[in-house]
């Protein structure tokens, strides 16, 4: 008993450390399916339906990281997120702005938390 007991807590510490859960909600924008979810630069995973839901999620290491939503149509705008303390999840929700620009369409993926 004592050495499960031992295990739950070293499982449970060790988990904690890394990292959190980046949520990312684009059940708004179904135009971001197979858009990139790039953090700090570095492109970590694609937006697909996952069990018909479209929300997917990500770990990411602790600490503050700079998300962009973006496809070969749509550029993104940057999001700067960091968990509050204990926060295990942050969900961040992606909108698409559309507008015509000197005669020239340009669409925008905005995330909001």
């Amino acid at each position: 008993m004592i050495v499960a007991l031992v295990l739950v807590v070293l499982w449970y510490s060790a988990s904690s450390g890394r990292g959190y859960l980046l949520r990312v909600d684009f059940s708004f924008t179904p135009e971001a399916i197979g858009a990139e979810v790039v953090v700090d630069g570095e492109v970590i995973d694609t937006l697909e339906v996952l069990r018909r839901q479209l929300i997917n999620g990500v770990r990411v290491p602790r600490g503050e990281h700079v998300v962009v939503i973006r496809s070969e149509r749509c550029v993104g705008t940057p999001l700067t997120v960091a968990p509050a303390s204990g926060e295990r999840n942050i969900s961040i929700f992606v909108h698409l702005f559309e507008s015509t620009v000197e005669n020239r369409f340009v669409c925008t993926f905005g995330l909001r938390r």
